[in-house]
């Protein structure tokens, strides 16, 4: 049992990944380092979500989402199930300063062996990098989009395969009238 223990304790310590589970009143039982390293502060054992507003959880779209919202404290007070939520956080950064960190999250309750809901697990990463090659992917396409478009020479972009056309810009469309 102590070598088992030992390797979970292991294999948590060791995740890339933030993993805290919460009792049934939504106190931190533990946190692993990803998890404090993602959020950027300490997190100590018995602390309440409430502890986390500093925080500033955000939804995708930019609107608040309050504390009991977040899908780790909605599994350990409510038995939901949470899968690949996005959201973010504002944390302390290497300038002293506050930035705000994109994550992706998951929660799952925690029962007995008789179904009693103990508390609740949740993991989230860091996908800050990932939201921002997504934005700097989109302004390029919006970038390149408006730049054949709008361009005063005939533009298209056919397919290697048959050279059919998949794409013609206004310039060749006013040339050749369709």
């Amino acid at each position: 049992l102590q070598t088992e223990r030992a390797r979970l304790k292991a294999l948590i310590d060791n995740a890339l990944v933030g993993i805290v589970p919460l009792d049934k009143k939504a106190r931190l039982v533990m946190a692993n380092p990803a998890a404090e390293a993602i959020l950027g502060l300490p997190l100590t054992p018995g602390m309440r979500h409430f502890a986390l507003e500093s925080l500033d959880f955000r939804q995708p779209d930019g609107e608040p989402l309050p504390i009991r919202s977040l899908p780790v404290v909605r599994a350990a007070l409510g038995g939901e199930v949470h899968r690949s939520v996005e959201l973010s956080a504002v944390r302390p950064d290497e300038s002293g300063g506050r930035g705000r960190v994109h994550l992706l999250a998951s929660a799952m309750p925690v029962r007995n062996r008789h179904g009693k809901l103990k508390g609740a697990v949740g993991v989230f990463e860091d996908v800050t990098e990932r939201k921002r090659a997504e934005e700097a992917l989109r302004e390029n396409e919006e970038m390149f989009h408006k730049a054949f478009t709008m361009s005063p020479e005939m533009l298209t972009i056919t397919s290697l395969e048959d050279g059919s056309y998949l794409d013609v810009n206004e310039a060749f469309t006013r040339i050749f009238g369709y």
